[in-house]
């Protein structure tokens, strides 16, 4: 009959969208179903810690299904009544997996531990794996002198602070001693790294590792790659030590790699480097305008881009972009530079140091590099056209080329002087390290050293105007005024707002020199709050009796996965 069902049964047609919908139903359902633990087996350390970074335990283990790892710590050592220390859940790996290979770090020194992981499953099922029994070597008898002085740790950036520490003698930097050293917010060293050679600043990049530049035969050219368990990942280097470098390494065709080194969106390395160029009529005194001039031997810097396998991809050099005939204060020293170009068979030891460009960041809304020209007394961003955008600094001696780079100032503001430490902050303000040397420039009577204070300064520019606003400083007045006539660092900390300083070759006369001659060393770090007057929420000191003692080039809040003790 028509229109009447005759029959018990008929098949129903599912079309694929409500198929995938069902096939969802279905799979959620069964994970919510899902109450079984997973199983951790096989936790293990897999070798002894380097000797040269004993605090990187390397660890293995594997699971029954894909997990993410927390931790528990139970320190054992300095009580009667052992403390569990708790922490927040930390992904050694980013996505859930079977296998897990990690360096743990952030582990004291001298201290027994139970560490305790907690894998979770993707149905939020949780299992504690048998614990490992681990005890931490002590600090070496050379380790750096490290002294608190004040620790506010709710008021502090999270993370651990980084640094790279110098020794010195009585011929200066020790070339055979070099730390790199990571502290938490009570000062404890967490990680450390030993070399022997001296470390310059030290950057995380985005694998995991550090990379730090260095000296071989006191010649600037190496660059080194190390995991937190302290293995040698990679090396690169210029051509000055092509004969004095492993094989293995890779060779970047430049005359040296010095000072600073930024690891580019694209992968690239940005890093600095030189060249020597001969001028006629050259300026033969920073005092005396009308002085004799001379053919000379001028060393500039470049900025170099290059990948990873050692190719130089691009170079800009300061020679063709800023005015070689310029100098400031301390242009016209000979010593810098010698070793590297005698190596290179260039050069006998007259050479000068005319812009000695030791600090570079990356903007990239502008596709340019931010560098401070120490010698130059200029901050000055140049694009990857090679064309110079703006020059930061004082007006003196610019020619005619030049005038309209110059960044013209607006209210109240103090120019810096032979600064370290440039970076462009997430606010797009630019922040640096003003050392103060001199506060003029050739061929005006400088301050005396008595008068001279070094601050951390945020300048905000703008390149549309071409105007600058000096938005922040800290150091000029007293009790907070201090002086580091060289090295220096200040950063940006993007959560609290406050401002890291390395204030970082401080020296003083020891009572007991009666000759005048020999100074202390000594360093400090510093986290204060970006206010007006800032204040201190951490303060760490490195300083002994020593006749010759501690530097320190740069410092740095550092969040690593996995960094254990954070706080």
């Amino acid at each position: 009959m028509l229109g009447r069902r005759t029959s018990k049964t008929r098949s129903l047609a599912i079309g694929p969208k409500l198929f995938l919908l069902l096939v969802a139903l279905a799979a959620s359902s069964a994970a919510c179903a899902d109450r079984t633990p997973p199983t951790i087996y096989d936790v293990r350390v897999t070798a002894s810690p380097r000797p040269d970074a004993p605090l990187g335990i390397p660890i293995e283990l594997s699971s029954d299904e894909p997990v993410r790892l927390s931790v528990e710590l139970l320190s054992t050592t300095g009580s009667d009544v052992p403390s569990i220390q708790k922490l927040e859940t930390i992904d050694f790996q980013p996505v859930f997996r079977t296998e897990h290979a990690f360096p743990l770090v952030g582990l004291r020194p001298a201290t027994s531990y139970e560490i305790r992981f907690i894998a979770t499953d993707k149905s939020g099922n949780s299992r504690q794996a048998p614990p490992l029994i681990i005890e931490t070597s002590d600090l070496p008898s050379d380790f750096p002198p490290i002294e608190i002085n004040t620790s506010d740790p709710t008021r502090m950036e999270p993370g651990a602070t980084l640094f790279s520490v110098y020794r010195w003698n009585a011929e200066g930097r020790d070339s055979t001693y070099g730390f790199l050293v990571a502290v938490n917010a009570t000062g404890e060293p967490i990680w450390y790294y030993r070399a022997d050679h001296p470390i310059s600043h030290a950057i995380p990049l985005r694998n995991g590792n550090l990379l730090y530049q260095t000296t071989v035969d006191s010649i600037s050219g190496l660059q080194v790659e190390i995991d937190l368990l302290g293995n040698v990942v990679n090396t690169w280097h210029s051509l000055a030590l092509d004969t004095r470098v492993p094989s293995e390494s890779f060779l970047v065709s430049v005359d040296s790699l010095h000072h600073d080194v930024v690891e580019l969106p694209n992968g690239n390395f940005a890093t600095l480097s030189t060249e020597l160029r001969t001028y006629p009529d050259y300026p033969t005194s920073e005092r005396e305008r009308d002085a004799p001039k001379t053919t000379q031997e001028v060393v500039g810097d470049i900025i170099v881009e290059f990948g990873r396998d050692g190719t130089v991809i691009q170079q800009w050099h300061l020679l063709d972009i800023l005015d070689p005939y310029r100098i400031g204060y301390d242009s016209l020293g000979t010593n810098y530079w010698a070793t590297t170009y005698q190596a290179l068979g260039k050069s006998e030891p007259n050479v000068t140091d005319w812009s000695h460009a030791n600090a570079l960041d990356y903007d990239p809304n502008t596709d340019s590099f931010i560098i401070s020209a120490r010698h130059q007394d200029a901050i000055v961003n140049i694009d990857r056209t090679g064309t110079l955008r703006w020059i930061l600094g004082n007006h003196s001696d610019w020619n005619e080329r030049w005038q309209d780079k110059l960044l013209d100032p607006i209210g109240e503001l103090l120019w810096p002087y032979h600064s370290h430490g440039v970076e462009l902050t997430p606010n797009g303000t630019i922040l640096l390290f003003d050392n103060g040397n001199y506060r003029t420039s050739p061929f005006e009577a400088s301050d005396p050293t008595s008068e001279s204070y070094s601050r951390a300064v945020e300048f905000e520019v703008s390149g549309s105007a071409m105007t600058v606003v000096q938005r922040w400083a800290h150091g000029k007045h007293s009790p907070a005024s201090f002086f580091s006539p060289f090295l220096g660092d200040a950063d940006w900390l993007p959560t609290t707002g406050n401002i890291l300083i390395t204030d970082g070759a401080r020296t003083r006369r020891p009572e007991s020199d009666d000759t005048g001659e020999e100074q202390q060393q000594w360093a400090r770090i510093l986290e204060v709050t970006r206010t007006v007057p800032a204040e201190v929420v951490f303060e760490l000191v490195i300083d002994d009796d020593t006749p010759h003692g501690w530097r320190v080039y740069r410092a740095g809040r550092w969040i690593a996965q996995p960094l254990l003790s954070n706080r």
